[in-house]
């Protein structure tokens, strides 16, 4: 008589992880599960862990467009390839105002600094808006006066050093990645002439940047 067996098998990774709560710190602990039944508190993927922040967790409920990823993962879109560079605008899936190639470029290029990225990453939204309006003369004056602002941000994170000039630099070679980009961008900055952008002294970049800085990872 034969008899089959069935087998589940599953491999159980216990990972220590650690919450603060008001009255002292205590341990518990995440079960990552890569295969087999699935208990109720569970992890697919170990990057939604993050000992060193108890608010990053995997129940932690993401709140868009605050810069941190509260639920601990980091979702980036699909590169676009060449299909990105078929329009002036380019593509951007997940609709946060910059374009899927230029907002990979950010976190890929620097990973590990988050106020740069978020720096950068505004800089490159309203650049979007450049292209868009770069037929617009007072339009194009306004989108100005904002990449000015981002750029004292950037100078403020980076606390003046000269890299600021080579990584934006660098970020613009991204954007303006097609003849149709380059030419819009000449077009916007033909609309800059005779036109004063104030810049803002010292004391102030801090506040020209759109997020919390103090309470953002990174090097500042």
């Amino acid at each position: 008589m034969l008899r089959k067996v069935f087998c589940l098998i599953a491999v159980l990774v216990i990972l220590p992880t650690f919450t603060a709560t008001a009255a002292a710190e205590r341990s518990s602990f995440l079960v990552f599960v890569t295969s087999g039944d699935q208990p109720t508190r569970y992890v697919t993927d170990i990057a939604y862990c993050d000992d060193a922040n108890s608010t990053v967790n995997s129940d932690a409920t993401e709140i868009l467009n605050n810069g941190i990823h509260d639920d601990g993962g980091v979702v980036l879109p699909p590169d676009p390839g060449e299909e990105g560079k078929l329009t002036l605008l380019g593509i951007d899936s997940d609709g946060d105002g910059v374009r899927d190639d230029i907002q990979r470029y950010i976190y890929f290029t620097y990973p590990d600094d988050e106020k740069l990225r978020l720096g950068l990453t505004c800089y490159a939204k309203e650049f979007q808006g450049v292209l868009a309006d770069a037929d617009d003369r007072e339009t194009s004056y306004e989108h100005a006066i904002k990449i000015a602002r981002h750029r004292e941000c950037l100078w403020y994170i980076k606390e003046m050093d000269e890299d600021v000039i080579d990584i934006l630099n660098a970020l613009l070679a991204e954007i303006l990645n097609t003849h149709d980009r380059s030419i819009a961008y000449i077009t916007y900055s033909d609309n800059l002439r005779g036109k004063n952008i104030r810049r803002f002294p010292q004391k102030e970049w801090k506040d020209s940047c759109s997020f919390d800085v103090d309470t953002t990872g990174g090097d500042q």
